[in-house]
């Protein structure tokens, strides 16, 4: 049965009527919001997810590849002995640092260590190491950072001075003593002649070699070759030589006396001439400044007998 309403009473009614409606509508309004608000928060955060692991990945391989760029080949050689390393350092004195090379004072380092490294650069080092110089009879001892005699000689300023030793000689981590000599004016003396001259010859022989006078291995110095060049000194070289020769000699018959009871005393006749006999001779022959001085037979053979 209907139900009709009037006055204040039937407006009551109906504002409770849609109110009650305005309510049920609501309440099913925010169930499909919130159903579908659910489903598109899970759809927005699965994709926020994958988004940010990709900005991650991009991170990290734009990193692995920006720190892999700053590597760099470079080569580094210590005391002669070369290596090529790769590196991130920006400074040799990180290099030197990381390849555990330790550095001295009295070290030689290039680059500077304070410089930068590029790809591509060369690391050199010496290390330093003590060596005795005696000049003229005076010794002293430095620090020198150097592989050879040579690089010893031109760091201590000495590239003009005479050295015994090779020059290409390697010089030991332990170091070497080098016998230097500075230049002198000298004498030497040889077939006749005074020769003045100029040398840093160590020795009383390397003087007269440096000085193009030939020496065969007989001769002889006075100083001796091994004695230590000074200045004003004067150097005699004799010439000792020794020749073997062949020569050819007669060999005298030998007189032989018979008694002739035939003949008067005090008269002598010869029943049969005789011939002299020839020797081949090999003889040793001594000289000193083209003067013999000896002379000796070494052998002989008889070529025609005496008769």
């Amino acid at each position: 049965m209907a139900k009709h309403y009037s006055g204040r009473h039937a407006a009551s009614e109906a504002s409770r009527a849609l109110g009650d409606e305005l309510a049920t509508a609501r309440e099913d309004s925010v169930a499909y919001v919130s159903r579908h608000s659910a489903a598109q928060l899970a759809d927005h955060s699965s994709w926020l997810r994958q988004g940010i692991f990709g900005l991650v990945s991009l991170v990290l391989i734009g990193g692995t590849l920006v720190f892999a760029g700053l590597s760099k080949s470079i080569t580094l050689v210590v005391d002669g002995h070369g290596r090529t390393m790769s590196t991130y350092d920006a400074q040799v004195a990180d290099v030197l640092q990381d390849a555990k090379v330790s550095i001295k004072a009295d070290d030689l380092v290039t680059p500077l260590r304070s410089q930068p490294v590029s790809a591509g650069a060369v690391v050199t080092v010496t290390h330093a190491r003590p060596i005795t110089i005696t000049i003229d009879g005076q010794s002293t001892t430095k620090m020198v950072a150097a592989l050879t005699v040579q690089e010893a000689m031109q760091q201590l300023g000495l590239s003009d001075y005479a050295v015994a030793a090779s020059r290409s000689s390697r010089i030991a981590p332990t170091g070497a003593t080098l016998l230097v000599s500075s230049p002198k004016a000298i004498t030497i003396a040889v077939d006749g002649t005074v020769h003045d001259v100029i040398t840093t010859a160590v020795t009383a022989k390397e003087a007269v070699q440096q000085a193009g006078i030939a020496l065969a291995d007989t001769d002889q110095l006075a100083p001796s070759a091994a004695a230590g060049v000074t200045a004003g000194m004067a150097i005699t070289v004799t010439r000792v030589s020794s020749a073997i020769i062949s020569e050819k000699r007669e060999v005298p018959f030998v007189v032989t006396k018979q008694p002739n009871p035939d003949q008067y005393i005090g008269i002598n006749s010869t029943l049969t001439p005789g011939v002299n006999g020839q020797s081949q001779f090999i003889v040793l022959i001594d000289s000193t400044n083209g003067v013999q001085t000896s002379r000796k037979d070494i052998s002989s053979a008889v070529l025609v007998a005496p008769v």
